[in-house]
């Protein structure tokens, strides 16, 4: 059996990037609206729209082409989406084959459980951090600079100590890869403060001032990756403005808010995981990860196949249970897989636990060799998020309004998926969705949602007035999130009505 501390292995990103969609795809960065009080300006029943929930809908996703663009006639038909996304939820019921389902109760148990641990990162992570100005001062300084690096990196600490010795004997950069990697040409690239970086390099490279010709390292980049890093020069890009100059300043303060946030989070979680083992029975363990592998290492056609499937569809991989892999583990579900403290795990076990919590490798690449390794690192992980949301538990996480409003967007947008299906299987609707839409709604679903428009408008009520200020852009977003187990942050725009009409319920006061 071979054991693992949880509490040596935690790992915290809470980094949320925007997948814009042009002809590629193409890597930005876009901050989330804060986690405050909701303004909630559409009541629909007991159901509600908040501004918040209205922008993450509207820009988190991509929008069809008949609302797209941010004019208000195509504002307005984004609002009647959303209602009529709240109208079909409601008759669809809570009594329903969906809402039964265990797949459907484990996947909003795990979405409620990765809100309630962001809640609990923010409360003791983000709301403890208290920046120094000197700190701020300093990193804003060199914030505005590109430099051309050269670098290498190998595995293992051992590589880490021989480049060390070699350094203190003299030997140059240049010298040491050659002995070390071999070719002759050591690569090179640019690094600066605006891109997407691993923290370790930014505080390597742009907290103090650096000479030409400096050799920074061997750093731990990585989990078990060295990196040496050699400054061959850099341009200095100043902020000029005080529009630019303050959106650098929040930018730095954001970044250096995020990693001691992290920091600090990371000591608490420290001290909810100490002393606690994880021990795996190696005979079930490698017979489970050889089932699993295929799934975790698709071949390349296999990946972009899956791609496509949940892009184009909105399914996210993560959605996925371990049930619907398409493996047998009937014969060893009773076998003992890990030992957590005195307590064993069996296989059934941790297919429960996965069909809540999808794994999260920590590496985004690596090979079939290394998966025993990762798999084994995910399962950790997935412990150390169980017990993170225990206590998220014990402090009532679980019913503050952002987990609450978060849980009930994403239950009212599968709610309504369900009642849409069964609306067009009764109507007798024979067109495939995903080419005929627009025929489906304008045949369908329109005087559907005017039907429901009508029986409901007694208890919607809409605040016009802030409606009206409501501004949006017309740029094609995909947003996720990085390492949680369910990635994308906002379900899909509701493709129900085209309707341009406010002609129903009732001002908000």
């Amino acid at each position: 059996m071979e054991s693992i501390k949880v509490f040596k292995l935690l790992r915290f990103t809470y980094v949320t990037i925007i997948l814009s969609i042009f002809v590629l795809l193409i890597n930005c960065s876009k901050k989330q609206p804060e986690i405050s009080d909701e303004i909630i300006f559409v009541k629909v029943g007991d159901k509600s729209i908040s501004v918040n929930e209205f922008y993450k809908r509207a820009e988190y996703t991509i929008r069809p082409a008949y609302c797209k663009m941010d004019n208000y006639i195509h504002k307005k038909i984004i609002l009647n989406s959303l209602i009529a996304e709240k109208l079909l939820a409601l008759e669809a019921g809570d009594d329903n084959e969906l809402i039964k389902s265990e797949a459907f109760q484990n996947f909003i148990k795990g979405r409620r459980e990765q809100e309630m641990r962001k809640y609990l990162y923010r409360k003791e992570g983000l709301e403890k951090v208290n920046l120094d100005s000197s700190l701020i001062n300093q990193a804003y300084r060199y914030a505005g600079r590109k430099y051309k690096i050269a670098y290498f990196s190998v595995e293992g600490n051992l590589s880490a100590d021989l480049i060390r010795k070699r350094m203190d004997s003299g030997v140059s950069f240049e010298g040491i890869y050659q002995e070390i990697i071999g070719s002759e040409k050591i690569p090179e690239r640019e690094v600066e403060w605006s891109k997407e970086e691993n923290d370790i390099i930014y505080n390597a490279l742009f907290m103090d001032n650096k000479t030409i010709g400096q050799v920074i390292g061997p750093l731990e980049a990585q989990e078990g990756l060295i990196t040496t890093i050699k400054i061959l020069g850099w341009k200095d890009y100043p902020a000029i403005g005080e529009t630019k100059i303050n959106q650098r300043l929040n930018d730095v303060k954001e970044r250096l808010t995020s990693e001691k946030a992290l920091e600090v989070y990371s000591e608490f979680a420290g001290r909810i995981m100490a002393g606690k083992k994880v021990e795996f029975m190696e005979n079930t363990f490698f017979k489970v990860a050889e089932l699993v592998e295929p799934f975790y290492m698709p071949t390349q056609e296999e990946k972009e196949n899956s791609f496509n499937q949940r892009f184009w569809n909105k399914k996210e991989k993560s959605d996925l249970n371990i049930d619907e892999l398409g493996f047998d583990f009937e014969d060893i579900k009773d076998e003992p897989f890990l030992k957590l403290n005195n307590e064993i795990w069996t296989v059934e076990d941790i297919r429960n636990e996965l069909a809540v919590h999808p794994l999260v490798f920590r590496e985004r690449k690596f090979n079939r060799r290394e998966f025993p390794k990762q798999f084994k690192l995910a399962i950790v992980d997935m412990i150390r998020d169980k017990y993170l949301a225990e206590e998220a538990y014990k402090r009532g996480y679980d019913k503050v309004e952002p987990v609450v409003r978060n849980i009930e967007m994403w239950t009212d947008n599968a709610k309504s998926l369900y009642q849409m299906q069964e609306y067009l299987r009764n109507a007798g609707c024979e067109y495939n969705y995903a080419k005929d839409y627009m025929k489906i709604i304008n045949e369908y679903l329109n005087p559907y949602v005017d039907s429901l428009q009508t029986k409901y408008s007694d208890v919607i009520e809409i605040n016009t007035d802030i409606f009206e200020k409501l501004k949006l852009t017309s740029i094609d977003m995909f947003a996720v999130e990085k390492n949680v187990p369910y990635p994308i942050i906002v379900p899909g725009f509701p493709v129900i009505t085209d309707d341009t009409r406010l002609n129903y319920g009732k001002k908000m006061e």
